[in-house]
């Protein structure tokens, strides 16, 4: 809730079991969030991006360790974050929108309607599609070209807010507020 985000410099050994015990790694806080940070994407090596209760995307360069630029156009908190490109990002918010960003444009070059009430969850695909997970138990698999809904998986009886795709089996997990994780492989 401090409104920052940090970024460590995890020494290379970290793994091993030379390095067992304590590790002090270097530690940098970018701030200019006014509100907590709720979801962080890696974009590339060099930059990432960050969503936060301010209703703000952000772009950060974590080289310069400076912020590149700030989108706004959620009217709600922006609770998560994917990263769809080396320069384009998706972000779910509480105003139940999906909104995508380029870092090559002026901001928001797309907006997707579709569930009934937050966007909690958010996360891509190896062929580029967006998958999204709500309050309204809904997760939608999305076509970023064309901004349609491909298809909607219902199973959970609670808020979605947890998404992760396994690239090799072609299976995405779903984690919701009704105590289950759900396994979906394509067949």
């Amino acid at each position: 809730y401090d409104r920052t985000i940090r970024l460590w410099q995890l020494p290379d050994d970290l793994w091993s079991q030379e390095a067992a015990g304590i590790v002090e790694p270097q530690c940098t806080t970018l701030t200019g969030h006014a509100g907590s940070v709720r979801a962080l994407a890696a974009v590339t090596s060099h930059f990432i991006a960050s969503a936060a209760y301010d209703r703000s995307v952000r772009w950060w360069d974590v080289t310069s360790q400076s912020l590149i630029t700030t989108w706004n156009g959620h009217a709600r908190y922006v609770n998560c974050i994917a990263s769809l490109s080396y320069s384009v990002v998706v972000s779910g918010s509480d105003d139940r929108t999906i909104r995508m960003w380029d870092s090559r444009s002026s901001g928001c070059i797309a907006e997707w309607r579709g569930h009934a009430g937050a966007v909690s969850a958010l996360t891509v695909t190896a062929d580029g599609d967006v998958l999204s997970g709500g309050s309204d138990r809904a997760i939608r698999v999305w076509d970023p070209r064309t901004g349609s809904t491909r298809a909607a998986l219902n199973g959970h009886q609670r808020s979605v807010f947890a998404l992760a795709f396994e690239e090799k089996r072609n299976t995405l997990y779903s984690g919701a507020y009704d105590d289950t994780v759900i396994c979906w492989q394509q067949r």
